[in-house]
């Protein structure tokens, strides 16, 4: 891990193989192109996860900024953490325990002089979707919905459909197969594939109109 200058600093992260073959490189920009990120120092757990932190500018100072990659060099999820003063805080070490817990350390300016700093955190569990629906209740209507539940990632979530809605829960749908794809704050996503189906035409006479006037036609 190191500090990159070229898009004044980045976090960067290169896996050898044990021939010293890089398999992956990954930069993390922070708060955005432009702004300083210094990684301090990293650690591995158990599964092959990478824990980087180190010091990420805000706009007006540095924050503890904390990412976590696994094997494959995919971002998990990212924490920052901006201490009430809202001064400098810098991270200095990093460790992780066997329950997979993390701990971060540094110093934290609370306004006229430095304070040591502990921070832990637990794992977000992994991001799960459930789907509710609502079919078209008649031949070529449009009342059909699709509502989703999703627990664990790191909020908020985005939403992206494929009739272009960007909301958790889309209605007045008529009978199609729809795809969305949700992600979180850390880089985590779930997919889903759902049907809304509706009735076969009705063929039943005009009789059947007169004695169920609300029925399908």
């Amino acid at each position: 891990v190191s500090y990159e200058l070229s898009t004044a600093g980045d976090y960067t992260t290169i896996k050898y193989n044990s021939l010293g073959q890089e398999e992956w490189i990954r930069h993390w920009d922070g708060a955005g192109s432009g702004y300083n990120d210094g990684a301090s120092k990293i650690v591995k757990d158990a599964n092959e996860n990478l824990y980087i932190t180190g010091s990420s500018f805000n706009g007006t100072n540095n924050d503890f900024a904390t990412i976590k990659y696994n094997s494959s060099g995919t971002l998990q999820w990212i924490a920052r953490f901006n201490d009430a003063a809202d001064g400098e805080d810098r991270a200095h070490d990093i460790a992780v325990n066997s329950a997979m817990d993390v701990f971060v350390v540094g110093q934290s300016f609370n306004g006229s002089n430095y304070d040591f700093t502990t921070l832990k955190y637990k794992q977000p569990t992994p991001l799960t979707l459930s789907v509710t629906t609502k079919n078209a209740t008649c031949n070529g209507f449009t009342d059909g919905a699709i509502n989703l539940t999703l627990t664990g990632g790191v909020l908020p979530y985005t939403y992206q459909w494929s009739n272009g809605a960007t909301t958790q829960d889309i209605d007045s749908l008529s009978a199609d197969t729809f795809y969305v794809t949700v992600a979180d704050n850390a880089g985590g996503s779930v997919a889903d594939t759902i049907e809304i189906t509706e009735p076969a035409p009705d063929n039943s006479s005009a009789l059947s109109v007169i004695n169920d006037p609300f029925g399908c036609t």
